[in-house]
């Protein structure tokens, strides 16, 4: 997982998590930023960025975290 923090999108370049994604191109890829209001997701070339909130994060992974829970109880 790869979060990356700004004060606003704006300011946000792709250049350094496209890099990163070559070398964990499983990796979900989050930018948390100060002016997002809703959620929404952004392709740069072939990764999809999660574009959210620090509250929208924070409900995004506590979700994960169930699913991942529910997915260890079947087993």
């Amino acid at each position: 997982m790869v979060i990356e923090c700004k004060w606003s999108t704006d300011s946000f370049e792709p250049r350094n998590v496209l890099a990163f994604s070559r070398r964990y191109p499983e990796a979900t890829f989050y930018v948390v930023a100060a002016d997002v209001k809703r959620a929404y997701s952004k392709r740069y070339k072939n990764l999809s960025i999660r574009f959210v909130s620090l509250p929208g994060l924070t409900s995004e992974l506590k979700e994960k975290t169930k699913a991942l829970g529910r997915q260890r109880e079947q087993k």
